[in-house]
């Protein structure tokens, strides 16, 4: 979950890894944002999903604002 300041509107962010790509040492793959969103339901640490957006760069990572979403079945 993201917190943010009572005078910033309101955000979600996530971070995502490829749960198949093998990055010793490296930090997440992705930064997803949902402006205007606290929360978006079914999403936590652990969920895969699919996303696409358009992926811009904020601050070297590379992020994705408002992205489309499906969240997958978890593997057993």
């Amino acid at each position: 979950m993201t917190f943010v300041a009572p005078s910033e509107a309101p955000r979600f962010t996530a971070m995502i890894e490829d749960a198949g790509a093998e990055r010793p040492g490296r930090g997440p793959a992705i930064r997803l944002v949902w402006l205007g969103r606290r929360q978006i339901r079914g999403i936590g640490a652990g969920t895969p999903i699919r996303f696409s957006g358009m992926l811009s760069t904020v601050g070297g990572e590379p992020t994705v604002y408002n992205p489309r979403y499906e969240i997958l079945a978890k593997e057993e």
